[in-house]
């Protein structure tokens, strides 16, 4: 009778700790949708027409690492915002960023994937605007492109197989974002 116990417990134990192993494990693919709260670019002469938005895919390929609770992602990461600045008559400023990203992911409780990324990429910021002044109506309308980074510490916590909630902490388009993960 001992030993079936002791068999029971095991088969649970490692039942457990499998499933534990399997939120972000080799060939699983993720895609994050999150609005931005906080962004790095605003200020009292902003006002916000479309929040930011970020859509993130991470694909793992290592799993099994830190006592097989660790994993490896790459992935690409996209994001852009709308904004109007106060004091001009009429104008619009987008700034996107996209770039690769990869992932560093480890798995503390079961249903919950932490993971800190960082991504290297493109900003490009446009605006076509129309200012009056002493002087004339001023126009402008233009794009620039610069270098841009971002690094988050993440966590998605799972609700079922293939829906998770999700939210990035750190800096890039926004401080803070928060949405949902789907994983194939």
């Amino acid at each position: 009778m001992k030993r079936i116990a002791l068999l029971i417990i095991a088969m649970l134990t490692l039942g457990l700790a499998a499933q534990a192993q399997s939120t972000f494990s080799k060939g699983t693919t993720t895609a994050n949708l999150g609005l931005g709260i906080g962004g790095t670019l605003f200020d009292e002469d902003y006002n916000v027409i479309l929040p930011p938005l970020s859509l993130g895919i991470d694909h793992s390929v290592v799993s099994g690492l830190f006592d097989g609770n660790g994993s490896i992602g790459v992935g690409g990461y996209f994001a852009t915002e709308l904004y109007h600045i106060k004091g001009y008559d009429k104008g619009l400023w987008n700034q996107t960023i996209i770039g690769p990203r990869g992932s560093l992911h480890y798995q503390f409780v079961d249903r919950l994937d932490t993971y800190f990324s960082l991504m290297l990429g493109l900003k490009l910021i446009s605006w076509d605007y129309k200012v009056n002044s002493p002087v004339g109506k001023v126009k402008s309308k233009d794009t620039t492109t610069d270098f841009s980074w971002g690094a988050h510490i993440g966590a998605r916590y799972y609700l079922s197989d293939r829906w998770a909630i999700m939210g990035e902490f750190g800096y890039g388009l926004t401080y803070l974002s928060l949405g949902a993960t789907y994983r194939f």
